[in-house]
């Protein structure tokens, strides 16, 4: 990955750094969008990452992209009132639009909507939050694959998922046939928390 760069965002309380590099892929697939709210008291990440077995994969994700910066700006109210409703909202528009445009585009998503001292996720794939406090990780979302089912019967241990055979097979996505049903939950957050949201080629390769 490329050196993390810290930026102010816009709402003083917290900081953000994105990093991002293509590697040995012909293409990167993976995209990402920090929006804050129209009135700045609120914020929404997102990371994507196009399914590289599937033609458009790229379009898949830069449609997620879309799709929540828009949101983001006109769905205030929504996001206020139920933040989780909200986002599957936008997990319902992104995986329509997605067919749409394309029979072939799929993508993960990963997406974190913060407001004072609350964050609200959700996921689909094996894009993944983490959440930080004191050096110590809290918690981690699920991955929607073969091996996340794998580590959960106890068949193999964490540290195994990213060198396995059946690491890239993945059961939920957003575009294609099936109902997107995605994973989403809430915390409580702190000064000093720090949130981290990536696709699979950061933990891949990085123990986190």
């Amino acid at each position: 990955m490329g050196v993390i760069s810290p930026e102010p965002a816009t709402l003083p309380q917290w900081e953000r750094g994105v990093a991002s590099e293509q590697g040995s892929r012909h293409e990167q697939q993976d995209r990402w969008g920090i929006f804050c709210a129209p009135d700045q008291q609120g914020l929404l990440a997102v990371v994507a990452d196009g399914m590289g077995g599937h033609l458009d994969g790229a379009l898949g994700a830069q449609i997620v992209v879309d799709s929540a910066r828009h949101f983001a700006q006109n769905s205030l109210k929504l996001l206020r009132s139920d933040p989780l409703t909200a986002l599957e909202s936008l997990n319902r528009q992104i995986h329509d639009s997605i067919n749409r445009q394309s029979e072939t585009a799929r993508s993960t998503v990963v997406m974190v909507w913060l407001e004072r001292d609350r964050a609200h996720w959700l996921n689909i794939g094996d894009s993944r939050l983490y959440h930080f406090r004191g050096g110590r990780r809290l918690m981690r979302t699920r991955d929607h694959s073969a091996v996340q089912l794998l580590m959960d019967l106890g068949e193999i241990e964490e540290s195994q998922m990213a060198s396995h055979p059946a690491q890239n097979r993945l059961y939920r996505c957003l575009g294609g046939p099936d109902d997107p049903k995605p994973d989403k939950g809430h915390f409580s957050i702190q000064s000093g928390d720090v949130l981290a949201l990536c696709s699979d080629g950061v933990w891949e390769y990085v123990s986190v």
